[in-house]
């Protein structure tokens, strides 16, 4: 009875909203996030699909059914899920679960009408001069002229990549004028913790490798304001216990702390403490070598990973 009653005010929404624009950022993710997200996202996915990005949205789970097929939402798997009855087994979200409404699932509807559209995934699929205006394309030609690397993730991302191994210049702060900055390189830099406070702006970065820089424990501070960091690589710097100490990424996956001054009884407290990121040491050679002859019968059992503090 929901579902008929739906349908019939979905047909309505959808001669009424002629011309209303809808977009996957704005109005549909947050919907997606509130019930859906809980159980097709990072943590738990049912029938291995996700929703948790617009990619993943649209990217049929194990049973290879398109979840969404643009400009038909009643032939749309997404849809009906969310129109069967509570008490059906596939019906989406669980009936213990909080129920989006009927306006929640109208829009939903009126969304994939209209092609599903996605303002960030049509940005991202642009080249980055098109994606950048003149002042930024100037920023971006000044730092490569000085040794840098800058270019898009990839060609449907719009995430950018800026790898300073060779940079020879000295203005940092250029790089703040950048945009969706997710993946930077910092090997070898050798800059003070003053001239690192542009990183705080980078707000959308996810991969920081400053691998055999002068990383200390007064670059933490600064790296603590990246919220949205999930991997650090700090390998050979002059890190100690007490930058380990200090921090603080919530979102981290990945951290490489080997060849520093932290020590192995404080990455075993880190591992306790902090059971969700991989943390990686100093390789152990003995610990090598003993893996290495336990698996020489059984290729399967080698994970050099085990030889890490």
């Amino acid at each position: 009875m929901r579902g008929t009653i739906i349908c019939c005010l979905i047909f309505g929404g959808l001669v009424s909203a002629i011309g209303i624009e809808t977009d996957y950022g704005t109005d549909i993710a947050p919907i997606l996030e509130q019930y859906c997200v809980k159980c097709h996202g990072p943590d738990k996915q049912k029938g291995r699909y996700r929703l948790d990005t617009y990619d993943r949205l649209l990217t049929p789970g194990s049973s290879g059914e398109n979840p969404i097929i643009l400009y038909f939402p009643m032939e749309s798997k997404l849809v009906e899920y969310l129109l069967m009855p509570k008490e059906d087994e596939y019906h989406m979200p669980p009936e213990d679960e909080d129920q989006p409404s009927a306006e929640a699932i109208i829009k939903i509807t009126r969304w994939i009408y209209y092609g599903a559209k996605s303002k960030v995934a049509e940005a991202a699929a642009l080249a980055l001069e098109d994606l950048l205006d003149q002042d930024q394309l100037n920023v971006i030609k000044e730092l490569r002229e000085s040794g840098a690397i800058i270019h898009k993730l990839g060609k449907n991302q719009a995430g950018i990549l800026v790898d300073l191994q060779r940079f020879s210049g000295s203005n940092l702060k250029q790089l703040t004028k950048l945009p969706s900055i997710e993946e930077l390189r910092m090997t070898g830099l050798q800059i003070s913790a003053n001239d690192l406070e542009f990183i705080q702006s980078l707000s959308s970065l996810k991969f920081l490798d400053a691998r055999n820089s002068n990383a200390n424990d007064d670059w933490i501070e600064h790296i603590n304001q990246l919220r949205s960091l999930e991997y650090l690589n700090i390998f050979g710097t002059l890190l100690t216990d007490t930058g380990i100490n200090d921090l603080n990424l919530p979102f981290l996956k990945e951290l490489y702390v080997g060849d520093t001054r932290v020590t192995r009884q404080r990455i075993e407290q880190f591992k306790q403490s902090f059971p969700k990121i991989e943390i990686y040491g100093s390789v152990d050679l003995e610990a090598v070598l003993q893996i290495t002859e336990e698996a020489k019968s059984n290729s399967t059992t080698f994970d050099p990973k085990n030889a890490a503090d």
